[in-house]
């Protein structure tokens, strides 16, 4: 039986946060700009969270914060949920664990 898109995306929505990050940045780990780009950008798939306050009748601005994975993904708990800020590379970044990477220059850093 052939898996299908259907079948990939009733999957995914069945994931804890951590398990679909994981899994949606491991299966884009590799992607790359289009050829026309690749000599003159550098370009990372990022996901994240776009938030705003409910209370402002819908004019607040929004903020992002980007899903930063674990530096060391073993000893790290199944279901444990993005709690984690900090900031790296001039943008908020959220995750489960305290020690994590930059998920724009690779680098480790650390969340509270």
């Amino acid at each position: 039986m052939q898996t299908t898109q259907d079948d990939v995306i009733a999957w995914l929505r069945q994931q804890s946060d951590k398990r679909f990050f994981e899994t949606v940045y491991e299966a884009a780990r590799d992607r790359k700009p289009d050829a026309l780009d690749e000599g003159w950008l550098e370009s990372h798939v990022i996901l994240g969270y776009a938030r705003r306050d409910k209370l402002s009748d819908g004019n607040a601005p929004w903020s992002v914060e980007v899903v930063a994975l674990p530096r060391d993904s073993r000893n790290q708990p199944a279901d444990e949920v993005p709690a984690e800020a900090g900031s790296h590379c001039g943008h908020a970044l959220i995750s489960w664990a305290k020690e994590i990477r930059c998920p724009f220059c690779g680098t480790d850093t650390y969340a509270t």
